[in-house]
């Protein structure tokens, strides 16, 4: 009885599997063309600014640097991670504007704001750590 259930059971298994390429090689002329561009916007206006990306990735090259520099002081590396347009932080070696720049590493960091302006108990424990 075990080897009529056994059997029964691998020829269902065997049966009701079939292959998923039923195209026998024919993609039935559905060809996808990846486009040269791509453009992503909302009401007319772009959404991404690459220049700003690479700007943060650069800034955050140049903080990483001085976090390793023991001659690097707290009001340094603050100023560095929270930049204001104009100030005078980076050195800028692939001349990015990152002095010049509003963005900053501070802006895109996770949790940075949103969870420390209304958790201040837990902010000023952290911040006393360090």
């Amino acid at each position: 009885m075990k080897k009529i259930f056994t059997i029964l059971l691998s020829s269902l298994v065997l049966i009701s599997c079939s292959s998923d390429d039923d195209n026998n090689g024919n993609n039935n002329n559905q060809n996808v063309d990846a486009p040269a561009t791509y453009q992503f916007s909302r009401n007319g206006e772009t959404t991404v600014s690459y220049s700003g990306q690479s700007q943060r990735i650069a800034m955050a090259e140049e903080l990483i640097s001085a976090l390793k520099d023991e001659t690097r002081d707290e009001a340094s590396l603050d100023a560095m991670f929270a930049h204001a347009e104009g100030d005078q932080d980076f050195s800028d070696p692939y001349m990015l504007g990152l002095n010049a720049s509003s963005k900053n590493v501070r802006s895109k960091t996770a949790a940075s704001a949103d969870y420390f302006s209304s958790n201040s108990t837990d902010a000023n424990a952290i911040k006393a750590d360090f």
